[in-house]
């Protein structure tokens, strides 16, 4: 059953990562709702949250079981939609940052980060903090993001 208003709310952006299935609730919070649709995640947040490549960015949340990702459609349970735009997220040339500036940063991350932030990327004893099957499949996504980004040679840790 349709809540009123339920279809007044936009799409503001559309990650650029998100492939074509039938998505699935997998849990809430206050400003995110996860879906999953194999081993895919993707999630639809407020736009306080914003763009990510597996995020749809949205004016409201309203409580939807089911998100149809087909080629060019978007379907919230029995509504379609279109975005407002795409999230890109992929970088185009080389960054080049001195390997001191690196550094200064890693340092401040892994001095401040609280459990469950990427610092995990530069300690890997702060990968057991992830323990349940969400928690583990975006320890393995981000994991498989840094390693892209490393064999592409676009950022390397040393």
């Amino acid at each position: 059953m349709m809540k009123s208003g339920k279809s007044n709310f936009r799409i503001i952006s559309l990650g650029d990562n998100i492939r074509p299935g039938v998505y699935k609730s997998h849990s809430v919070f206050a400003k995110v709702k996860n879906y999953f649709y194999n081993k895919d995640i993707l999630s639809l947040v407020l736009p306080e949250i914003g763009a990510g490549p597996n995020n749809i960015v949205v004016s409201k949340l309203y409580d939807v079981k089911e998100i149809k990702i087909l080629k060019n459609k978007i379907y919230f349970d029995d509504i379609e939609k279109t975005a407002d735009k795409i999230f890109k997220s992929k970088i185009e040339g080389k960054i080049k940052i001195e390997k001191k500036t690196i550094d200064y940063c890693i340092n401040i991350l892994l001095r401040y980060a609280p459990s469950f932030s990427t610092a995990f990327i530069f300690d890997n004893n702060r990968e057991k903090d992830f323990k349940t099957q969400f928690q583990k499949k975006l320890l393995e996504n981000i994991k498989k993001g840094v390693g892209l980004i490393q064999k592409k040679k676009i950022w390397t840790r040393y």
